[in-house]
């Protein structure tokens, strides 16, 4: 397949996605779905519409899809570590929290 501009929207898979085509050569631009406006405030939602829409702006200019880069795989990584620990600690928190502000009294036996 020839090299290729290949433009998509930000979203859950799009890092992977644009690492993977971006390793295949293509000149991949990943646009920032909330500045995209003609597709956000679109009263048309479909996605062959979007598509489109994505590749005609493309096409006439790029920088009209507020292209952003995606971190690198390690920094995604590294991220994901430091948000699975922040989410641990306020579990934890939130279970001594629980604990200590919903003892009984001093003195009363639940047994």
């Amino acid at each position: 397949m020839p090299r290729s501009r290949i433009a998509l929207e930000t979203g859950m898979h799009s890092p992977w996605v644009s690492r993977l085509l971006s390793e295949l050569e293509h000149e991949v631009i990943v646009a920032h779905a909330r500045n995209v406006r003609l597709i956000g405030e679109s009263r048309r939602k479909d996605d062959r519409f979007d598509a489109r829409t994505l590749a005609r702006l493309a096409r006439i200019d790029p920088d009209l899809l507020g292209p952003i880069q995606h971190r690198s795989r390690k920094a995604q990584a590294d991220l994901t570590v430091i948000r699975a620990r922040a989410g641990l600690v306020r579990a934890r928190t939130s279970l001594i929290n629980t604990i200590t502000f919903h003892r009984p009294p001093v003195g009363l036996n639940l047994r």
